[in-house]
C-alpha cells in the first residue's frame, strides 16, 4: 500500500470514529463508510444531506436493519443504563424515567404491539418532543398508520435525530479540506 492509500485510510478511519454516531450503527458503519466515499460536502449541513441521501437510497432490507438498531423507548432505569449516552439522555430528558407504573406499562404495551405490527421499533426523535405525554400520545395515534406511512415516518424520525446529533458535534473540516490537508 503506498502512503497515498494510507493516508486515504486513515482519514477514512478517522471519519468513521467521529460520525458512526450520527446513525445507529453499532456493529456496522455501512452510512458513515459510504457518506465517506460519496464526498461532496463542505458544509455540516450538506454532510447532513449526503447522510440522509445514503440512507434512502440504500436497499429496504438495510434500511429495516437501521430502524431495528434503534433501541425501543424504555422507561426502566437498568434499560436506559444499557443505552448508548445520547438515547440514555435524550429519553430521560423528557421524563421516561419518571413514568407512573400506568403509563410504564402503557408504553411497554405500546412497544409491542408497535414492533409486531411494523417489524421495527417505535422510532421518535425524542429531542423533538415535550415530555413523555407527547412519546406515548404520538405512539397512540402512529400505531394506527399503515405500514408504508409508519416505515416513511420512521425513516423521517431517524434522519431528525442524526441531524440532532451532529448539530451537537463540531464539523472540523469540509470533505475536499479532509483530503487537501494531508496531502
Amino acid at each position: 500500500m503506498g502512503a497515498d492509500q494510507k493516508k486515504i485510510v486513515q482519514l477514512c478511519a478517522d471519519f468513521v470514529n467521529k460520525y458512526c454516531g450520527i446513525y445507529y450503527e453499532p456493529d456496522n458503519h455501512w452510512i458513515t463508510l459510504k457518506t465517506f466515499e460519496n464526498g461532496g460536502f463542505q458544509t455540516a449541513d450538506e454532510l447532513s444531506v449526503v447522510m440522509k441521501s445514503v440512507v434512502q437510497n440504500a436497499p429496504r432490507e438495510q434500511q429495516i436493519a437501521l430502524l431495528n438498531a434503534y433501541p425501543a423507548l424504555s422507561y426502566k432505569i437498568r434499560e436506559l443504563n444499557s443505552l448508548s449516552d445520547n438515547s440514555r439522555s435524550e429519553q430521560m430528558g423528557v421524563g421516561l424515567d419518571q413514568c407512573s407504573p400506568g403509563e410504564g406499562r402503557e408504553l411497554e404495551e405500546l412497544n409491542t404491539r408497535y414492533k409486531k405490527k411494523y417489524g421495527f421499533p417505535f422510532i421518535i426523535a425524542v429531542r423533538g418532543v415535550r415530555n413523555r405525554y407527547e412519546i406515548l400520545a404520538a405512539m397512540r395515534e402512529r400505531i394506527k398508520n399503515d405500514r408504508e406511512t409508519e416505515f416513511q415516518t420512521a425513516l423521517t424520525q431517524i434522519h431528525k435525530i442524526a441531524g440532532f446529533r451532529l448539530s451537537d458535534m463540531d464539523y472540523p473540516v469540509s470533505h475536499s479540506e479532509l483530503f487537501s490537508k494531508n496531502n
